[in-house]
């Protein structure tokens, strides 16, 4: 079974061929290459573009309000404190109900303490 002409070796190619055939062969080869050339350029060009989306995700940079991307960054911050700690994501904690509501009512009463802390130094 014949090789086509783009497995066959160069040398076949040539001794076979006139000089028309092998220009258009060349010619052919090259649009190939600049084709591929131009979809790994691209390729390139995304692969930057999603690592830049990562890192500002990951550095909590990822809206047009600086006020929010801090309340990002910090979210960030504890939970990686949170996975530090204890190991677990909030999704795969499975505590019972009556343990969340605790713990948000905790929580609850301490800003009202910080709030109070707060305005006690007006």
């Amino acid at each position: 079974m014949a090789k086509d002409n783009f497995t066959r070796p160069l040398e076949d190619i040539y001794r076979e061929k006139d000089k028309e055939e092998l220009i258009r062969i060349l010619i052919l080869k090259n649009s190939q290459l600049l084709i591929q050339d131009g979809e790994i350029e691209r390729l390139n060009k995304l692969v930057k573009f999603v690592q830049s989306k990562l890192n500002q995700a990951i550095t909590g940079d990822i809206t047009s309000d600086p006020i929010v991307n801090q309340v990002i960054a910090k979210h960030i911050i504890r939970h990686n404190q949170g996975m530090t700690s204890f190991g677990i994501t909030l999704k795969d904690n499975n505590k019972p109900f009556k343990e969340w509501v605790k713990e948000a009512q905790q929580e609850s009463m301490d800003q009202i303490l910080y709030l109070e802390k707060t305005l006690d130094k007006q």
